[in-house]
């Protein structure tokens, strides 16, 4: 399958979220190519970002996903940040402002296996993939 065919197909078995959401770096209005191992991130975050999507029952607009690491200096990402390997998502609920997304999303962090960042007032959500099953809700969200 060549890249453009792949960009239309699902992530791995998500129900919504497609690679072309995944790749898209808006600033530089292009996809990008992911390593293998940056691919098996990618389906592992759209699993969970799939469980986010069927708690809220409304669609999610991806606004970040993958960032290769010129791009992250780019849009001033942290300089660790899960974006670069496919691990994190930022994302608006539809008809949900982020604030009010944030407050119904926070007691479930840990059902979902995520993180979230503890942005009051900005107009997405950040979630990422790095924790583990046993980390305590204190840790689950945080200042960037």
């Amino acid at each position: 399958m060549n890249f453009t065919a792949m960009l239309k197909m699902p992530i791995g078995q998500s129900e919504f979220f497609i690679w072309g959401e995944a790749l898209w770096c808006r600033n530089w209005q292009s996809h990008v190519i992911p390593s293998a191992e940056v691919e098996r991130h990618i389906m592992e975050t759209a699993r969970r970002m799939d469980l986010i999507r069927n708690f809220f029952g409304v669609p999610l607009r991806v606004t970040s996903w993958l960032r290769p690491p010129a791009y992250n200096v780019l849009v001033r990402g942290a300089e660790r940040s899960r974006h670069l390997t496919g691990q994190a998502c930022d994302f608006i609920v539809y008809d949900v402002s982020a604030d009010v997304a944030r407050a119904r999303l926070l007691p479930h962090l840990g059902d979902f296996n995520i993180r979230m960042e503890n942005l009051p007032g900005s107009d997405w959500i950040h979630i990422d993939t790095a924790c583990t099953e046993n980390m305590p809700p204190a840790l689950r969200y945080f200042k960037p």
